[in-house]
C-alpha cells in the first residue's frame, strides 16, 4: 500500500486484519495506516484489495487438418504461465465433419483463490 501525507514524505506504517505483514493472496482485507514521525501524529483506516490474476494464455491458430484426420495436440496445444489444467472441446481425438470449426479451450489454474479461470475460442479450417 502507499499512503498520502500533508506534509508529503511522512513516515507510514501499515497494519493489516491478516497480521503486521502485506497480504500476498487475493482478497479484502482490513488495513490500519499510521504516521510514525516523532512530530506529527495522524492514523487511518481503510480497505486493501487483492484481485485475482488473469492467467495468460497461449494459443496459436491450430494446424489445419485433412478430413477423418482426429485432433490431438497439433491442434489442442494451449499453454498458460501458471499450471493449471486445460479442456479443449471438441475433445482430442474427435474427428470433425469437412468445413470450418470452433475449438474452445477452458483453462482452470490450480491456484483458483489466486487466478480466474480462462476460456478462448480459435477457428479450424
Amino acid at each position: 500500500p502507499v499512503a498520502t501525507t500533508a506534509p508529503a514524505g511522512l513516515n507510514v506504517e501499515f497494519s493489516f486484519d491478516s497480521g503486521a505483514q502485506a497480504p500476498i493472496n487475493a482478497g479484502t482485507y482490513a488495513v490500519n495506516a499510521t504516521i510514525v514521525e516523532q512530530n506529527y501524529a495522524g492514523s487511518t483506516n481503510g480497505t486493501f484489495v487483492i484481485a485475482k490474476a488473469v492467467p495468460q494464455l497461449g494459443w496459436t491458430d491450430p494446424a489445419s487438418i485433412v478430413y477423418g484426420t482426429a485432433l490431438s495436440e497439433a491442434q489442442l496445444n494451449a499453454d498458460a504461465d501458471v499450471p493449471g489444467t486445460f479442456q479443449y472441446a471438441p475433445a482430442a481425438g474427435t474427428v470433425l465433419a469437412a468445413g470450418t470449426h470452433q475449438l474452445t479451450v477452458s483453462f482452470s489454474p490450480e491456484d483458483a483463490a489466486n487466478y480466474h479461470t480462462v476460456h478462448t475460442v480459435r477457428e479450424l479450417e
